[in-house]
């Protein structure tokens, strides 16, 4: 049990710093915009794709700042996961997304 929780928290992290690497590329991605270099269309799929992300996490946070109040509100997060997964909705950043 206590090997999984430990693999859990090491995926968690992984991804967390994952996503951070994807903010950096975002800004440098931006910040050459401001600069007047012309973006390819990879990189406005990528910046698109990052937007995406940092409004999912914003969702995210925005649940959680009151689910605190609740006892045990914060709980109910993976159960709202698994519900949208099962209709198709990916509430997650990429980063986080299943291998």
């Amino acid at each position: 049990m206590k090997n999984e929780i430990n693999k859990h928290i090491k995926e968690f992290l992984q991804n967390c710093k994952n996503e951070g690497v994807e903010y950096k590329e975002a800004a440098d991605l931006i910040n050459k915009h401001f600069k007047g270099e012309k973006l390819t269309e990879d990189e406005l799929h990528k910046l698109r794709e990052q937007i995406i992300d940092s409004i999912k996490i914003a969702g995210i946070t925005a649940y959680m700042i009151p689910a605190t109040i609740i006892p045990f509100g914060y709980a109910l997060l993976p159960f709202i996961i698994k519900i949208a997964e099962k209709n198709k909705i990916n509430i997650l950043p990429s980063s986080f997304k299943k291998k």
